[in-house]
């Protein structure tokens, strides 16, 4: 009997290893499977990252999203035809071809997932369906002098399923400070390669009402050699323009750089000071002898902008505009001097070079100040007046600068004429040294 029960616990033992064996069997083949099968998607990534019609695709993905963002300056319709060939290229190397199974299948919905959250991101951060219109200042010449104009481009789209501006009429509206000065409609000039691309032009004479920039505060800043120094806190009244499509469809605004519209001279500075050079010709130890001193003034002018409450305290700031500057000094009651007429145009300023320097010079492109050219000029190439065309005697004298303002920038209660007066004690220095202090009144 015993005998018979070791067979039986001999027979089950060997039942129970068997069944081990082929469990460790099937679960070998199922390692092997799945080890092959990522060695085999390993191989296929491989593959496919160099497969040119995969990588194609991509680059497309990549193109689309950017036209995608700047929906409003490409055509629609060309993204989405660049955003769907990237998709098809892709999916064609990813799934094998065309071929429609289960398989397939899976691939082709998992790509499309990607591709449309891909497309997305940008197209929802900076796109639009109903199509937009975008106007910039134009950076080649955003200011016309010579025909007084503002001239800006815009960009126009329809997005996917609209239209841009193409030739359409454009509405324009000028506002300062959220009150309308001017409307009217203008023609675009459509770009050549893009109808819905182009610029526009606007007369500045027809809404021009006041400057942008005006000084509203006084702020001190630290220089690194001068040390503090009393500044301007600029503040500005916009100017803003707005364009619309004749169907309404399309509108965007647009703000004015402030230096661009602040046209109009309110302030002036003048100034005179004494410009002696002596030079030893001779080599007798003084500078007495006939031709060896020059003397005369040097005579500077400051023409900008700046708000009444702080005029003294602060030079005027720049301005780029269109007006004349006559400038004398009087002397008694009388007019003993009398600079050119200058013509201002933009920065640009010239008056008859007969007697004075060359006829031209510059004022208002970075700062306002301006320096008179004179009669004489130094080696060193210092420009000055010489004394006896100013000079009648000890006495006061009376610098007087005037400014009269382009119709265009000024009206009759807005700055038509600046006049600036400047009053000096002027000791000729026949018996004591010569001085040139300036005074409040003669």
């Amino acid at each position: 009997m015993s005998g018979l029960l070791d067979k039986a616990k001999a027979k089950e033992d060997e039942i129970i290893n068997n069944s081990d064996k082929e469990n460790n069997s099937v679960e070998g083949v199922k390692k092997e499977h799945k080890k092959n099968k990522s060695v085999n998607n390993n191989v296929e990534s491989k593959l496919l990252m160099k497969n040119p019609i995969f990588i194609s695709g991509i680059i497309g993905l990549l193109v689309s999203m950017v036209g995608l963002y700047y929906l409003k300056y490409i055509p629609g319709i060309a993204v989405l035809g660049i955003f769907l060939c990237s998709y098809i290229a892709a999916g064609y190397s990813f799934t094998g071809g065309f071929k429609i199974d289960s398989e397939s299948k899976k691939k082709w919905i998992s790509l499309g997932v990607i591709w449309l959250l891909f497309g997305a991101l940008p197209y929802l951060g900076g796109a639009s369906t109903g199509g937009n219109i975008s106007l910039l200042l134009d950076s080649e010449n955003p200011f016309d002098e010579s025909t007084n104009t503002i001239n800006m481009v815009y960009y126009s789209s329809g997005g996917l399923f609209g239209s841009g501006i193409g030739e359409d009429v454009i509405s324009v509206t000028v506002k300062q400070d959220g009150e309308s000065l001017w409307t009217g409609e203008v023609n675009g000039k459509p770009s050549v390669t893009n109808v819905n691309n182009g610029k526009i032009s606007l007369d500045i004479d027809d809404f021009y009402n006041q400057n942008a920039l005006y000084v509203s505060d006084i702020q001190e800043v630290s220089h690194p050699e001068l040390g503090l120094l009393d500044a301007p806190v600029m503040s500005s009244m916009e100017y803003t323009v707005i364009i619309e499509s004749a169907s309404g469809i399309l509108s965007n605004e647009m703000k004015i750089t402030d230096s661009i519209i602040t046209r109009t001279i309110t302030d002036i500075d003048g100034e005179l000071s004494l410009f002696v050079d002596s030079n030893d010709l001779n080599g007798d130890g003084d500078t007495e002898d006939s031709g060896e001193k020059s003397e005369g003034v040097i005579l500077s002018g400051w023409f900008g902008h700046m708000a009444d409450s702080f005029d003294g305290a602060l030079r005027p700031g720049a301005v780029q505009s269109e007006y004349t500057i006559t400038t004398s000094i009087s002397f008694d009651g009388s007019v003993v001097f009398d600079y050119p007429l200058i013509t201002v145009s933009g920065t640009t300023a010239l008056w008859d070079d007969s007697v004075y320097g060359d006829g031209a010079g510059k004022v208002g492109e970075t700062s306002s100040d301006f320096e008179y050219q004179g009669d004489q000029i130094t080696s060193s190439g210092i420009s000055y007046i010489s004394k006896d065309k100013i000079y009648d005697g000890d006495g006061c004298y009376t610098l007087t600068i005037t400014i009269s303002n382009s119709e265009a920038y000024s009206s009759p209660d807005y700055f038509p004429n600046v006049i600036e007066e400047v009053n000096y004690d002027w000791k000729g220095g026949e018996t004591d040294e010569e001085t040139l202090e300036k005074v409040n009144t003669c």
